[in-house]
């Protein structure tokens, strides 16, 4: 499937041998940045596609650089509060990728989303997720009881 994006800023550096992509991010509340924007907002999603679009454009130009993962320069809104970086580790960008759990809630990741979206263009079946035409309809409720 093919994806077009966008890094905001990538600083490339040439002593230590690193490309360093950063994308900013404007919200109300920067220091809930995790809960009310990266998980809700689904930005795992758009960190991982990044980090695995840089890897493709820059891997033949710069072949012994190390791409890092992410930071979101996240700023104030009204401008009353500081911004933050916000650093993701190769394990966020993984999770992005293959999928997680927060707080006993799934999130799809990168991988999941891109199969669905080559079945429903394969089988032009749109009316449904792939993973409830697999199932043919039947759905368990799957509410975890304390």
């Amino acid at each position: 499937v093919d994806f077009k994006c966008m890094v905001d800023k990538v600083v490339i550096d040439h002593e230590e041998k690193t490309i360093q992509p950063y994308d900013l991010k404007v919200t109300w509340n920067v220091e809930n940045f995790t809960d009310n924007y990266y998980l809700y907002r689904k930005t795992y999603l758009q960190a991982s596609l990044y980090y695995i679009g840089l890897i493709m454009h820059f891997q033949e130009l710069f072949l012994d650089y190390t791409i890092l993962p992410m930071k979101f320069v996240v700023a104030d809104s009204l401008n009353y509060m500081n911004p933050l970086i916000y650093k993701l580790t190769k394990d966020d960008l993984k999770a992005g990728f293959v999928g997680f759990y927060n707080n006993g809630k799934k999130h799809r990741g990168l991988r999941d989303i891109i199969n669905d979206l080559k079945f429903h263009k394969e089988s032009n079946i749109w009316n449904i997720s792939k993973d409830n035409y697999d199932k043919r309809g039947l759905v368990n409720l799957n509410i975890k009881y304390e």
